[in-house]
């Protein structure tokens, strides 16, 4: 109804929205790495086998290493936006660009994260109808082999992810034999400041993410009871049900 009041949990995304009232508190705060070591050692290595330059030196010319071309990895698979941005932006704060990814494949899941992509001049070779890890599984099948054998084996995936990202994409390529590598790229975190609330005041309180759930739970205890939980997608709602909410899946 155009008057019901919505607590939306998450950060930022227009698509969530729907008529009524929105009352946007997010349970969580994106914040960068304080070491990315790990991270650009693989990017290191993703340069290294494109055959493009490492470093750009203060003086004099470009550094380039001829070499026998063999991606490190397959495919580079980005699950939001935010691994999209902080991806890309350690790449400049390292003097690379998107050339390091040549004859790497890259899947986005969700269009806002394949809209992300197009940003720093990538066109995702693959994007899931269905805005799920079990989504892109199921176009992974499609692509490979389409039959009951299908399988990811020998395969090389690059996950950039954020610190406490659900595993359950992760183990699914590995359980069909890809060689899945995960790199935190960002941290996710509950704010450190969130108002008192009166939850009776509210007709529905949106999650947008496991994490959403798990903070919401941390600082406020439980939903009242006749306030509406709606969950954006199965994940989101199956870890509502783990914290004892009663949730409906979008």
């Amino acid at each position: 109804r155009l008057n019901k009041k919505v607590l939306f949990t998450g950060l930022s995304e227009e698509r969530f929205f729907i008529k009524g009232i929105y009352f946007h508190i997010p349970m969580i705060e994106i914040r960068p790495l304080k070491d990315y070591t790990e991270l650009d050692n693989w990017i290191k290595k993703i340069a290294k086998n494109s055959g493009h330059q490492l470093f750009q030196p203060e003086a004099g010319p470009p550094l380039v290493e001829t070499i026998n071309y063999q991606p490190v990895f397959d495919w580079i698979i980005f699950a939001s936006r935010y691994g999209v941005e902080y991806f890309f932006n350690r790449l400049d704060t390292i003097n690379l660009d998107s050339r390091v990814l040549s004859g790497i494949k890259i899947a986005a899941i969700g269009n806002s994260t394949a809209n992300k992509l197009k940003e720093y001049g990538i066109i995702a070779d693959l994007v899931p109808k269905k805005e799920t890890s079990k989504g892109l599984l199921a176009e992974f099948k499609k692509i490979f082999k389409g039959t009951t054998n299908y399988e990811l084996r020998a395969t090389n995936i690059f996950l950039p992810r954020s610190n406490i990202s659900d595993k359950g994409l992760s183990n699914a390529l590995k359980a069909q034999g890809a060689r899945v590598t995960a790199g935190f790229v960002y941290k996710n975190v509950l704010p450190k400041e969130l108002p008192d609330l009166d939850l009776n005041y509210f007709d529905e309180v949106m999650f947008t993410s496991p994490s959403t759930v798990r903070n919401f739970k941390k600082r406020y205890g439980r939903v009242p009871e006749g306030v509406k939980i709606s969950c954006i997608g199965e994940v989101t709602s199956r870890e509502a049900k783990r914290q004892g909410f009663m949730a409906n899946s979008l």
